[in-house]
């Protein structure tokens, strides 16, 4: 998994299709405030497949529901996807796409992720518990 900040102009309907084709979801940019968060997130993802205990059929699904911290996906994607008109958000693509096509897919323009490297205590503590709860 990579993930990116990006500025794009696109329509909601568009970016869902583009990212559909990339193996890709945009979270909305306050979902968290570390990298160490999305990288927890994404490897309890992973080995919920490796482990076979994953809820969603889509790494990019399980993901949403790790980083949200609940067990529906419905909800964890609503929560964490960018609002109508928002422009900036993170991109995490769970394919091989390279980062040009990613770019040029999305027509955007690659940001600094603004984010703190390790995360609050709290933070990752909702995150690995969720599944608990």
């Amino acid at each position: 998994m990579r993930f990116f900040r990006v500025k794009t102009a696109l329509g909601a309907a568009v970016l869902c299709d583009a990212l559909g084709k990339l193996d890709a979801i945009a979270v909305r940019t306050g979902a968290a405030a570390s990298e160490e968060e999305f990288e927890l997130a994404a490897y309890l993802a992973e080995r919920s497949f490796a482990e076979k205990t994953n809820i969603a059929r889509a790494p990019q699904y399980e993901f949403t529901l790790w980083l949200a911290g609940t067990k529906d996906i419905k909800s964890s994607v609503r929560e964490l996807s960018p609002n109508e008109g928002e422009r900036e958000f993170f991109v995490f693509v769970f394919s091989d796409a390279v980062e040009r096509e990613i770019m040029a897919g999305l027509n955007a323009e690659k940001l600094p992720l603004g984010l703190q490297k390790k995360g609050e205590p709290l933070a990752l503590e909702r995150i690995s518990l969720s599944r608990t709860i």
